[in-house]
């Protein structure tokens, strides 16, 4: 019984390692590509809905995940000539670890960036959020998700509810082939009962888990390390806690 569960988790090791290699090594080259040579090797599906909402005059916020390419929609949206829009806790790039832990800069630059993904979302742009980060706004909900108490925050619902605008998922995914391709999904319309605000936001950032469990089930070989590690400093939970899809994780 080991030795046959053992084959699938060396497979699984190998293949983290030569992803993670992999992303390092060509990411800055496959972000330097021209249109013809990129989508040679990558394509992006559900871009339509991007452009429906766009073309009804519609903000979207759309939830992306870390994975080994996640980078390669920034520059698909700019060979597509579409404004990628705000991205949250974008801020934070190429400034140094004090800097974004003070308090002060951390208050005031969240400020400013809520107040222009607000701005852009009710005026039909994009706002992104990279949804499965570990740092931010305090505000968060707390799911089991494999084997951890995982903390999700809040910011894209929070905005969603806000602003009106519908949530879509964006990935990139590395295929067994060597093939990139990018999933746009439609819009996530969780089950919602009553008005509660608090239980309408739950149920949206619940929707995100869902998709990442799904995500990292079907290719965790796709996972990041650093995700990977930042998840490993969660609390454990009991396997009895549930799947994310079907869990009631506290709330805090």
């Amino acid at each position: 019984s080991n030795t046959r569960q053992c084959g699938p988790a060396r497979a699984l090791v190998g293949d983290s390692l030569a992803g993670n290699a992999w992303a390092r090594i060509w990411t800055p080259t496959l972000l330097e590509l021209d249109r013809t040579a990129l989508y040679s090797i990558f394509e992006m599906e559900g871009a339509a809905h991007l452009r429906r909402a766009q073309a009804a005059g519609k903000g979207v916020l759309l939830v992306h995940t870390h994975s080994l390419f996640a980078q390669l929609y920034w520059r698909w949206a700019e060979h597509e000539q579409l404004d990628a829009g705000v991205t949250i806790r974008s801020w934070v790039w190429g400034r140094d670890a004090r800097e974004v832990s003070d308090p002060k800069t951390v208050a005031l630059e969240g400020a400013r960036e809520l107040h222009t993904a607000m701005t852009a979302l009710r005026r039909g742009g994009i706002v992104n959020v990279l949804a499965d980060g570990h740092k931010g706004s305090e505000q968060h909900v707390v799911l089991p998700f494999f084997g951890r108490a995982r903390a999700f925050r809040r910011t894209f619902a929070e905005l969603a509810l806000m602003t009106g605008a519908p949530v879509h998922t964006a990935d990139i995914r590395f295929a067994p082939d060597g093939a990139l391709r990018g999933v746009i999904g439609p819009a996530m319309q969780p089950d919602i009962a009553g008005e509660d605000r608090n239980a309408r936001v739950e149920a949206l950032v619940r929707a995100y888990a869902s998709h990442l469990d799904r995500r990292w089930r079907e290719a965790p070989a796709d996972i990041p390390w650093s995700q990977m590690r930042l998840h490993l400093e969660y609390p454990k939970i009991e396997p009895s806690s549930g799947p994310v899809s079907h869990g009631a994780g506290p709330r805090t």
